[in-house]
Parts: C-alpha cells; structure tokens; sequence
C-alpha cells in the first residue's frame, strides 16, 4: 500500500477517534484555572477590544498571558457570541482537532525530510496522531494544541533551510535565493505566532538566526540572507506586542509579564523541592507575593511588569546566595520535567470528564489513566535510543531538534518544569521513537563494537528515568 493511503488511513482514524470526546466534552464546565482565565480574557476581547478582564467595575488591562490564544478563542466568540460559551467553547475543539491532524501531516513530512525514511515518518505521524495526551489537549481551553502546531510549523521551515548534501537531483539541490529566502520568511512568521502563543519561543529567536548563520551549508550571502529573513519576520511579528506590553507596564516587557514571578516561585524559600510548581498554592507569609512585600517597599503601587522585574530579582538574588540548594532543585526540576502524564490521566481518574462518574467509569478511567502513562514511557525510552542509533541523516538536523529540547527542558528546569510542559515536544520525541523502531525492523538489535558507548549512554539515560518514575509511584501508591 502506497505511503500517502497509509497517511490518510492514520488521519481519518485519528479524526474518528477525536470525534466522540466532542460529545464527552460538550458543555463541561472548565475545571483548570487556566482555562477559565482564558475563556474570561477571550470573551472580555470579543466585547471589547481591550487585552484584560473586567474586575467588578474596573478594567484591568493586562500582559498576564501571551495574547495569540485569546485571539484564537476570542474570534470565535466575536462570531459566534458571548453569550454563547459552550457553542463556542465547541467551535474551539473543532478547530483544535482540525490543526492537531494537520500536525500529523507536518510531522510526517519533516520526517521524510529529516530522517529520508518512509517508515519513521509513517510512524512517527501515528504515535503523535493517537498520542493520548495530546488527543486530550484538543478537547481542552488551553495553548498547547495551537502551541505545538506552530512550533511543528517552526521546524519544518527551519528543516526545509537545510538542503541534503548529495547533490543530482531537484530535491537535493543546494539552496537558492527565492527558496532560502520563503523557507526563512515562514520559519520566523512561525516562530514569531507561537512567541506570541507561549512566551519561551521568544528566546529561540536570536538562537535561530545564529543557528542558520553557523550552521546552513551554503553560500555565505544565502545564510545570512536566510537567517536575516528569519530574524527580521520574527521580530516584526512579536514587534507590536512587546511595544504595547512595555508601555503599558513601565518596564520593558516582551509576551508576558510571567517570566520573573515563575522563576521566583521556582526559587526561594518556600519552593518545594518536589513539584516545584505547587509553590503558587503556598498561603499566608509563604506566598511568594507576601515575600516580595516583605522584602521590597512600594511593590503595591507598581504594575505588574514592575512586580514581575522585582521578582525576577529577588530569585537572581537567592539562587546566587544558594547555590547548592539551586543545584539540588534544579536537577528534580529537570527529572520533573519528564514526569508520567499525570494531568490528563487525572481528569479520567477524578471523573471530569462525562460517563466518567459512575463506577465502573472510575474503573474505565483508571485503566484509560495506565494506558496514557504507558504510553508516553515507551515513546520516551525508545526516543532516547533513537537519538543515539538513528538520528536524522543530518547532523545539522539532528543537532537543531536536540537543542529545541534543550531549551525547553533547560529553561523550565531553572523555573519550575511542570511535566505538561513537555507536551509540544511530543512530535519530536515520537520521531525519534519512530526512527529507532524502523531501525529494530530493519536491523534487529544487533549492535557492532562501535555502537556500545551509545548503548551504554541510552541505558544510563532511560535507567535513571525509569528510577524516577518508579520511586514516584511507589510514592503516590504508599
């Protein structure tokens, strides 16, 4: 059977699965504080046109959240009503769905493009299309479904930027100007919304334009024409948002005026050292806010971009007067950052979603709970070895996607690394995972003489991580 039958299989599939969960999910009260925050800034946009919230009879215009994803919801309640929630919430979910599957394509063709192999490619785009986690994030008032499409979107112009070194045919051939040049443009149009959608991407920017300047084989005027174009689209894109947030909170302030507040409740004396991010549940004097006034006069008059540059300073100045306990926290970060999927699970186990309340629907939910978790062990284990035994055929490639993970593990190791927020590199992980099965077909599990440091290096990796997950369930079932 021809490639592109076994693709449509896979989407069409994918669509049937999705389908059913509009109906469980159909005007469900929107339990995650996130998400009601959302749906509250989306509806007071649609009304309005002011980015904020309406606080009894004040206004309180706002930088708290990235803008694109209340854009995104606020067009559909511009359309469809404010008083029409749940049709729009709906709306929404169909979208999501929609964008989620055409993540599938893009997976499958920067797996092509990638790893030159048809099989990975078909895999890849199957384990990321009934990825559990991510199937659920469809059905959810939340960025991560829009996030990932565009940082899939991102890599698969960044990939298209790296022409194959064979040369002899079309598809192969060096760069030219007019490609490099729309490969470039898209790849910052795309970098530039999912900045817009979650604030880490905004620092990938100058990363990308030094990535294609050192990196891209070509002539030296195609590379830093691309990584120009790149640097500029995305620039232009973030440019309009970043003036707005500045001026309005006094300080400058590029997508969100989170970052400081994160890293404070990451880092200070009240932080947990395991599940680090439930320092935003601590009350009273232990409240990083209580402890930013204590600390700092005049912090009440100030806005929140202020607020957020003072917090950032107060956890610069504690990591630095505790470096061992920043060290400590910052290696459990890291580990929880690849947390089991709880999340998701949990909103089976604790019956949130619908036909899920009864009895036997607990029993469904917890067996639907093992399946997500045993699902994202074995992508991410086989990711690892894939890594090592079949990477792109490019080292540039290869190099590109292990520092997109970088950034994302490290950056939210130093704040506070919930393990959601390793969802948008799904589509990598399940590439790698796909790469390393097509190898195990195609060449079994011999290993030449060559290979056993990476044997070795891959055993080390998974160990540790199945450690951790064990010691965490055994933890959670005590």
């Amino acid at each position: 059977m021809k490639s592109k039958y076994i693709l449509l299989i896979i989407l069409m599939t994918g669509l049937a699965i999705r389908i059913p969960f509009l109906f469980l999910t159909w005007n469900a009260p929107l339990k995650i504080v996130d998400e009601q925050h959302y749906n509250v800034m989306a509806q007071y946009f649609a009304q309005s046109g002011n980015f904020g919230m309406k606080v009894g009879a004040d206004v309180l215009l706002s930088s708290i959240r990235p803008p694109m994803y209340v854009w995104t919801v606020a067009g559909f309640y511009k359309v469809l009503g404010t008083d029409n929630a749940a049709v729009v919430q709906l709306s929404v979910r169909i979208f999501q769905v929609l964008i989620s599957l055409l993540t599938v394509w893009l997976v499958y063709r920067i797996g092509l493009k990638a790893f030159k192999n048809e099989l990975t490619a078909l895999i890849g785009a199957g384990l990321f299309c009934f990825y559990p986690s991510m199937v659920m994030q469809n059905f959810m008032i939340l960025t991560e479904t829009e996030f990932t499409f565009f940082l899939v979107l991102t890599l698969y112009f960044a990939v298209n930027l790296f022409p194959d070194e064979n040369e002899g045919t079309e598809e192969n051939a060096p760069l030219s100007f007019k490609s490099a040049f729309l490969n470039a443009a898209f790849c910052g149009l795309f970098l530039g919304l999912g900045a817009l959608t979650r604030s880490i991407l905004w620092l990938a920017i100058p990363c990308v334009f030094l990535y294609i300047l050192l990196f891209q084989k070509s002539r030296w005027t195609i590379r830093l024409t691309s990584a120009a174009v790149a640097l500029i689209v995305s620039v232009a894109v973030i440019a309009p948002w970043v003036v707005r947030n500045t001026k309005l909170q006094q300080t400058p302030t590029a997508i969100d005026c989170m970052s400081g507040r994160n890293l404070m409740m990451g880092n200070y004396e009240y932080t947990p050292l395991y599940r680090s991010w439930d320092a935003i549940h601590q009350e009273g004097e232990k409240n990083w806010y209580s402890v930013l006034r204590t600390k700092y006069e005049n912090v009440d008059p100030m806005t929140q971009g202020q607020k957020d540059k003072m917090a950032g300073k107060y956890a610069k100045e504690f990591m630095a007067s505790h470096p061992g306990l920043t060290l400590q926290r910052f290696g459990m970060k890291a580990l929880c950052f690849w947390q089991l999927e709880r999340s998701t699970a949990a909103l089976f186990a604790h019956g949130d979603v619908q036909g899920m309340n009864s009895d036997d629907g607990r029993q469904a939910s917890l067996l639907v709970a093992g399946v997500i978790m045993l699902y994202y062990a074995l992508v991410f284990v086989t990711a690892v070895f894939g890594a090592f035994f079949a990477p792109p055929k490019q080292w540039r490639v290869h190099l590109l996607f292990l520092c997109v993970v970088g950034l994302f593990w490290g950056v939210h190791s130093l704040v506070f690394a919930h393990s959601r927020y390793h969802l948008p590199l799904t589509p990598l992980l399940c590439l790698y995972s796909a790469a390393y099965v097509a190898y195990i077909i195609e060449n079994g599990f011999d290993f030449t003489r060559r290979q056993v440091p990476s044997l070795i290096a891959g055993v080390l990796i998974v160990g540790t991580f199945v450690g951790f997950w064990t010691l965490e369930t055994l933890w959670y079932l005590g």
